[in-house]
């Protein structure tokens, strides 16, 4: 996941947001499966453009499913009567 962080002066954000309308564009035309643009509630001048390539997901679930079998493996080994 790549993250990048934008502070934008209130009276020039909608003119910000319609160029990152643009970046979306050319993320998702690049290979990005996930692209977002937050704000931050608690900090109106900040944004985060958040993206995830095919690439980054693969890696990030293959981890995911690895600790996921490890915590089922380790679950199992507190049954009481083990499986056959």
């Amino acid at each position: 996941m790549e993250q990048t962080e934008f502070k934008i002066d209130p009276k020039t954000a909608e003119e910000f947001l319609q160029a990152m309308k643009e970046m979306k564009r050319i993320g998702q035309r690049d290979g990005a499966i996930r692209w977002n643009l937050l704000r931050d509630s608690a900090d109106p001048d900040r944004y985060v453009e958040v993206l995830i390539t095919a690439e980054q997901y693969i890696i990030e679930s293959a981890w995911e499913a690895q600790w996921l079998l490890e915590y089922v493996k380790s679950a199992r080994t507190l049954e009481r009567q083990p499986r056959a």
